[in-house]
């Protein structure tokens, strides 16, 4: 599957969500509460794992209240060392009040290190949710890489371009429309942005005859 196609797929999926107008509003709703948008975030997850051709079912609060936070706790194991090392630059400047050459260092590498941590997290914990949310997999890098691969670097790389630019279009609603705005927003690129994921990580990791089969 091309990009494109996988583009349009992921949009299409997307776009049957205004058939069922209530769970839209439920899954907006759950966003905007705190403890309960991981219910949201589970239901994400759920669409990575299992990559329906139709929306899921939005059920089992508790399970997908659990997957969620789950999903929460990987991501910021995987981001905790450049988040370290951006916290030290920041404290650096704050505590010297000046831009210091040391807290400048430490807060580059520590975004540089968490545009890295991002790349290659997203596929590391799309891979830990297709696993049945096995932590194990979050630094199995070989295996990481070894799909990376098979999706293709290049291709991977302009797809994240693509899903962080319309995370960035999603980031400025949330902001121009404080709450509401930014869980509206939130919700379709959540649903495009994973179906689109799950398309690419199901293709990568077929079997290489069911692969060579189409």
């Amino acid at each position: 599957m091309n990009l494109e196609t996988n583009l349009s797929t992921s949009a299409a999926f997307t776009g049957k969500i205004f058939s069922n107008w209530g769970r839209l509003l439920l899954l907006i709703a759950l966003s905007i509460i705190p403890i309960a948008n991981f219910i949201v975030v589970g239901y994400m997850a759920r669409i990575v794992r299992e990559n329906p051709d139709e929306l899921p079912r939005l059920e089992n609060y508790a399970g997908l209240l659990l997957n969620g936070l789950l999903v929460f706790i990987a991501w910021l194991i995987y981001a905790a060392v450049p988040l370290i090392f951006i916290i030290l630059g920041l404290g650096t400047w704050l505590f010297s009040r000046t831009l210091s050459p040391l807290g400048l260092a430490l807060f580059v590498v520590g975004v540089l290190l968490l545009l890295g941590a991002m790349v290659i997290g997203t596929v590391a914990i799309g891979y830990t949710i297709k696993r049945d949310m096995d932590f194990t997999k979050i630094f199995a890098f070989q295996e990481v890489w070894g799909i990376i691969q098979r999706i293709g670097v290049g291709r991977y790389l302009v797809w994240y371009v693509v899903m962080a630019a319309l995370g960035l279009v999603a980031a400025a609603l949330g902001w121009l429309i404080p709450w509401v705005g930014g869980a509206i927003a939130g919700v379709f690129f959540g649903l495009f942005a994973n179906k689109s994921l799950a398309l690419l990580l199901d293709e990568a990791l077929k079997p290489p005859q069911q692969a060579e089969g189409g």
